[in-house]
């Protein structure tokens, strides 16, 4: 059965396509006044090493040579990259501890941290709530704890603070795109159900209904003849 007869069929059996056809209609149009909103947020952090700016002079190499003051012991303890301390960060702020504490600052465990791909000392903090203020404060929250971790670990350290570990905000807490893909998927779904049941339902009427009217004609046939 070709597209243009199950079309002409439906047309033809109106009464049953149209009603099923509204009844979708109706529900694909309640459906966004009943979906939650979702507010995707993203922050960005950057862990920044020592200050390496007392550069000496050799006395071995005559004043040719150059030593740099030693880096903070807190490098050497995260495999002396900036990228292994960010990752090391990374993962303690992602531990169910750190997700508990967040969860009992009523705010959202479910975020996420990733390292930037080109730069691997930038981490980038994202969360998807159904509150703006809420996706917000948790980016603040996490970061804060971040900063808070690197002090703590950095408290022993003997050295001046530019030579310690450090975290700057790069991107502050802001709101991305407000996502509603997920409710205009839906709709296209109910339609293209509504449109398939319609089409289902009119096919199986109009088969219905010639398959009365042979046999009603064949029972007029047969009367006629007796």
């Amino acid at each position: 059965m070709s597209i243009w007869t199950v079309l002409r069929i439906a047309i033809r059996r109106w009464f049953v396509t149209l009603p099923v056809i509204v009844i979708g209609g109706l529900i694909a149009a309640v459906t966004p006044a009943n979906a939650a909103a979702s507010y995707p947020a993203e922050a960005q952090v950057i862990i920044q090493g020592p200050v390496f700016a007392n550069v000496r002079a050799s006395a071995t190499t005559k004043g040719t040579g150059s030593t740099v003051t030693p880096e903070s012991p807190l490098i050497h303890n995260f495999d002396s990259t900036l990228a292994l301390t960010a990752a090391d960060l990374a993962l303690f702020e992602t531990s169910t501890v750190s997700r508990t504490a967040v969860r009992e600052a009523k705010l959202e465990p479910t975020y996420t941290i990733s390292q930037d791909p080109t730069r691997r000392s930038v981490l980038v903090i994202d969360v998807e709530t159904a509150s703006p203020t809420k996706s917000l404060r948790t980016l603040q929250y996490v970061a804060e704890r971040i900063q808070s971790d690197i002090a703590k670990r950095s408290q022993n350290v003997a050295h001046s603070p530019t030579q310690q570990v450090t975290m700057e905000t790069v991107v502050s807490p802001e709101l991305l795109n407000l996502k509603r893909s997920s409710v205009v998927r839906k709709n296209v779904t109910i339609a293209l159900l509504a449109l398939a049941t319609a089409l289902t339902l009119a096919t199986f009427t109009d088969g219905a209904i010639r398959r009365a009217r042979i046999r009603s004609a064949r029972h007029r046939h047969m009367d006629r003849s007796s």
